[in-house]
């Protein structure tokens, strides 16, 4: 049986991993550099993190306990963005 802290302690760590990512991959330095002193952008990164941190706890243990759980959250948050790529590649082909 897992305990209480080391799923707690998990969250964190993906919540952590998944918001450094965000900001230093799918943002570059000059980007970051730019708006760090715009409070909006500040306020606007806290609370998506937030709410990110919140549907990780939210989920946790659908994930935990059912394989299909796992794959229905994937399928759920993977959907939009496989279909943008698509609908983007698409287009980009049209135009050129």
């Amino acid at each position: 049986m897992v305990k209480h802290t080391q799923i707690i302690s998990k969250t964190l760590l993906v919540w952590l991993g998944i918001a450094l990512l965000e900001l230093f991959v799918v943002r570059d330095f000059a980007w970051i550099f730019e708006h760090w002193e715009v409070k909006r952008v500040i306020v606007n990164f806290g609370l998506t993190a937030l709410a990110m941190l919140s549907l990780l706890f939210i989920l946790s243990p659908i994930i935990r306990h059912s394989k299909t759980g796992k794959n229905l959250i994937f399928a759920l948050y993977n959907t939009p963005t496989i279909s943008d790529n698509i609908l983007n590649f698409l287009i980009s082909n049209k135009l050129n």
